[in-house]
């Protein structure tokens, strides 16, 4: 399911304009009736498309969640990535040493 970030959510319906309400029915050529996540402030809006055109898509809130963010995933991530730039250092040290 494509998932597109807003500046906020007022109500059960949401206007997309500009470059997404462009990406959605043009690129993705979505329908009406198809499914988007909406992100806005740490909360996930599961919405079904009402009306498309380039200039505008309209969506009804089907259902509000909030996002999950793995800690753990995030914390591995930063640790391999220090763990292999270590290695890198080690070996650049190790071959100048010859």
């Amino acid at each position: 399911m494509p998932r597109f970030f807003i500046e906020s959510v007022d109500s059960e319906h949401v206007v997309i304009e500009g470059d997404d309400a462009r990406h959605i029915s043009l690129s993705l050529r979505m329908k009406r009736g198809d499914t988007v996540t909406l992100c806005s402030g740490g909360v996930d809006y599961i919405c079904e498309l009402d009306e498309l055109s380039p200039e505008k898509v309209v969506c009804r809130v089907l259902e509000k969640n909030c996002a999950k963010t793995s800690r753990i995933s995030i914390s591995t991530f930063f640790r391999r990535c220090r763990r292999e730039a270590r290695r890198k250092r080690l070996y650049r040290n190790q071959s100048s040493w010859e």
